[in-house]
């Protein structure tokens, strides 16, 4: 995740979005949405400098609830459209080294997810995934995690334990003494 264009000396530049952020050096490089291919600057960094917001101090923030739901609204789409072209290549045949196991055997991971969705039994399908859980610990994710982050103390708690909720212990009877509560209270 990048951080995009949030200054309040925007909140009167009539550029378009994608242009300024590119000009400006904020992104090395951007793909317009629907929504940003329509956006300038301004309407991103809306609020200046002198800006009051509600509580009539000044905001430190060129942003407003607009803002952040415009950005959301460009995230959103940006992210369907990579998983779509991610799928495209991957139905191609361009498979991500990531996702193949070539220390013995050449197995891709299409084929292993095939296989445990052929299945008929749901028992079989889970004892297929434990069988390949070494190979899910090779696959590297975003933001710098891999597959070994997926088999952790967090993830495996579930697994491991089983927590009962306890409710406290009361004195039914103290708590329905009219007396109890006067004392408590010194009256």
């Amino acid at each position: 995740m990048e951080t995009t264009a949030e200054q309040q000396a925007y909140s009167t530049d009539t550029r378009k979005f994608s242009d300024a952020c590119l000009a400006d050096g904020i992104h090395k490089v951007f793909t317009d949405s629907p929504i940003t291919v329509r956006m300038t600057l301004k309407d991103l960094c809306y609020r200046g400098k002198g800006f009051l917001g509600q509580h009539g101090k000044e905001t430190k923030t060129s942003w407003d609830t607009l803002s952040y739901t415009l950005i959301q609204g460009h995230n959103v789409y940006q992210h369907m459209v990579a998983v779509q072209e991610a799928n495209r290549k991957y139905d191609s045949g361009v498979i991500p080294s990531m996702l193949m196991n070539n220390t013995f055997e050449h197995i891709e991971i299409r084929n292993i997810v095939d296989e445990i969705f052929a299945q008929k039994d749901r028992q079989k399908s889970l004892d297929l995934i434990e069988q390949y859980k070494n190979y899910w610990m090779q696959i590297k994710a975003g933001q710098g995690f891999s597959g070994k982050k997926v088999v952790n103390a967090l993830s495996q708690f579930n697994a491991l334990f089983t927590e009962e909720e306890s409710e406290p212990e009361t004195d039914e009877e103290e708590l329905d003494s009219d007396d109890a509560i006067n004392e408590a209270l010194g009256e």
